[in-house]
């Protein structure tokens, strides 16, 4: 982790709120794109149209493009066409349409290139019945299950009657969803990530005519969702006007808006907290991500040839200590916050995000919520669980997941297997149960409440299968 915030700085506000602000009487859209010559928006009466009416753009200082447009907007589609000197270095020219990185509201195509539109939202009222923010007052207390939205009702066993889906999750009445979560004793879900991202990714190692060749990927979908495209919209993929059928328009109406509350406002009316997973570290690899034409150069680490550096091994890494990056991260949590009521979130490869921008997280989430839940993964270009907890977040402990279960089931046994694992020991062990505090061996936090104590997560195998693994290895099995 970089620096940490000085006296200095007084705001993450790099700008004035970015992108559309709609009204009946005018929109105003606000663009940042630093090196861009010329901006033109383009404005849609529908997704499926191919060309809209094109409006110069205003440099109004500071990088940001401006543009307002007199009469009602609602329900029209928008995005940005870029204009760069071609000698530009470290710029992806493209002629194609770029959606606002600040938009709230996507409309995709289930393709990989998405071909991304924001949608201009009216503003619907959403009778929230008095519910706010929950969470035990000591993070201790918090039992959180980790969980893929759409897994948690998919199978018929669960009894959903809208399966897979935010609506799906929010019933009541059914064997899964949030009574099976209410049955189980938790007090908190994590959702695998929800913001807008692209499920459908290029086949492996096929030649495409654009964009970036998948050569990793073998199943060709992005199903866990850490790829994320806009940190502002949710996904759409998984509301009642969603479809996993290749080409299909997704988000054509802002339903998901809608059902993505009534999902949180269900699992509050039955104690359970949601904690949002979010990928702020890197940026979706294969579509049209905004980011990476509005100016790669300011909003990634780029190495010494301009190519994208990649620690969180995703392909790039978000420059989190540019001002407007840092903008879009904190804003968009905030707005997770206050229009969604999410209780915390859990930051995908954590050690990626600067100190200074990790610091102002916790400063602006707690003037929302004092008792807002910050976990990080702490890991990615380095370890320091230690760092995170002295600046107040917890962390996933990795120490007590190794020392109990083991960091691989042939080579790397831990304590329910009646061994050592290399880095472990008895005290080390008794160091976990207290906490796994710093003044103790393998120590890492300042304190109890800091330390996500686990033994399976969505990374490597589950439990079971660690434990049948290691009891016998000669059974085929693909290491992960």
């Amino acid at each position: 982790m970089q620096a940490a915030v000085t006296e200095k700085t007084k705001t993450y506000l790099a700008h004035p709120k970015l992108g559309n602000r709609p009204s009946e009487e005018y929109t105003e859209f606000r663009f940042f794109c630093p090196r861009a010559s010329r901006v033109y928006l383009e404005l849609f009466d529908t997704y499926e149209q191919d060309n809209g009416k094109r409006f110069l753009m205003n440099l109004n200082g500071g990088g940001v493009w401006q543009l307002t447009l007199k009469g009602n907007h609602f329900g029209k589609y928008y995005g940005y066409r870029i204009q760069a000197p071609k000698d530009l270095p470290n710029f992806e020219h493209t002629d194609r349409l770029i959606a606002d990185p600040f938009g709230l509201f996507v409309t995709s195509l289930n393709h990989h290139l998405q071909y991304p539109k924001t949608l201009i939202l009216k503003p619907e009222p959403f009778d929230w019945e008095g519910d706010s923010f929950i969470a035990p007052e000591d993070h201790r207390d918090l039992i959180i299950y980790e969980a893929h939205l759409k897994d948690l009702t998919a199978h018929p066993s669960s009894g959903a009657a809208n399966p897979g889906s935010y609506k799906g999750l929010a019933e009541s009445t059914i064997r899964g969803g949030v009574s099976h979560l209410k049955n189980l004793g938790v007090n908190a879900l994590e959702l695998l990530p929800l913001q807008k991202f692209p499920f459908f990714e290029p086949s492996h190692n096929e030649p495409i005519s654009e964009g970036v060749l998948n050569t990793w990927n073998y199943y060709g979908r992005n199903y866990w969702g850490y790829m994320t495209s806009f940190f502002f919209a949710p996904e759409t993929i998984f509301a009642s006007d969603g479809s996993p059928e290749p080409d299909a328009i997704i988000g054509s109406s802002s339903v998901a808006i809608r059902e993505f509350k009534e999902m949180v406002k269900a699992l509050h009316k039955q104690g359970i907290s949601v904690i949002m997973d979010v990928v702020y570290n890197h940026a979706s690899q294969y579509d049209i991500n905004p980011l990476k034409y509005i100016d790669k150069e300011y909003f990634f680490r780029l190495n010494p040839d301009g190519s994208y550096r990649s620690e969180s091994g995703c392909g790039n890494d978000l420059r989190t200590e540019s001002s407007v990056a840092r903008q879009l991260i904190i804003e968009s949590l905030k707005y997770w916050m206050k229009e969604y009521h999410i209780d915390g979130f859990r930051f995908d490869l954590a050690n990626l995000i600067d100190r200074e921008t990790a610091e102002l997280i916790r400063k602006e989430t707690r003037m929302i919520n004092p008792n807002v839940i910050l976990i990080a993964e702490p890991w990615g270009g380095g370890y320091d669980p230690n760092g995170f907890s002295a600046i107040d977040w917890a962390a996933w402990n990795d120490q007590i997941r190794n020392g109990v279960k083991g960091s691989d089931p042939v080579n790397g046994k831990g304590f329910i297997f009646g061994s050592w694992q290399y880095e472990t020991s008895r005290e080390a062990l008794e160091n976990f149960m207290a906490g796994t505090l710093w003044h103790g061996p393998n120590g890492r936090f300042a304190k109890s409440g800091h330390s996500v104590n686990y033994l399976e997560s969505h990374d490597g195998y589950t439990l079971g299968d660690f434990i049948r693994i290691g009891y016998d290895n000669t059974r085929q099995y693909t290491p992960v």
